[in-house]
């Protein structure tokens, strides 16, 4: 009988260069912030986001296709964002997520994730649960239950896309390394 042997494994996610910043919120954001209108407000976000990969991806996704004024409301809640002295989360890491998390559509998006945040890490949390949920807590109004079924989905798709779920994950890993055990 085979048995399964389970580890964790830290990689470990250094600060990149600005270069590498700038390039990986290109990829996320969009050429866009190579236009002279745009470039500035672009490296204020980029410093922002203290060369950490997961903040600049989740940042650059949460701005990709606003328009200006949004960048530059962006950079200042960047800068104002007070952290909340979670032990172990970098300030970067949380002024990002909050971001992230502030640029979410509606409250069905922001309900989804606060509830898959209850969830224990690598949790595989059924989608039937979220529906449920979703219905009973009266997120989903007036809708049957297939309508909220595919609501469920379309916003489980836009965290991931955001890598708001990811953020989750991460900030557990960041707040409790030491506790990991790494082979």
């Amino acid at each position: 009988m085979a048995s399964r042997i389970e580890f964790t494994k830290i990689i470990q996610l250094d600060v990149i260069s600005e270069q590498e910043s700038w390039s990986l919120l290109k990829r996320n954001a969009g050429d866009v912030i190579e236009s002279p209108l745009m470039n500035s407000m672009a490296k204020e976000i980029r410093k922002e986001c203290g060369g950490l990969p997961l903040a600049i991806v989740t940042v650059g996704r949460a701005l990709r296709g606003k328009d200006l004024e949004e960048w530059k409301e962006a950079a200042l809640e960047l800068k104002k964002a007070e952290p909340v002295n979670i032990e172990g989360v970098n300030d970067d890491v949380y002024k990002c997520l909050k971001l992230s998390y502030d640029y979410l559509r509606n409250k069905e998006d922001k309900f989804m994730f606060q509830f898959c945040c209850l969830f224990p890490e690598d949790y595989d949390i059924p989608m039937e649960d979220l529906v449920r949920y979703g219905i009973g807590l009266g997120t989903f109004e007036d809708v049957r239950i297939q309508e909220a079924r595919n609501r469920a989905r379309s916003i489980v798709n836009n965290l991931k896309e955001s890598c708001l779920l990811l953020m989750i994950v991460m900030t557990f890993l960041l707040s409790h390394y030491a506790e990991i055990v790494s082979f």
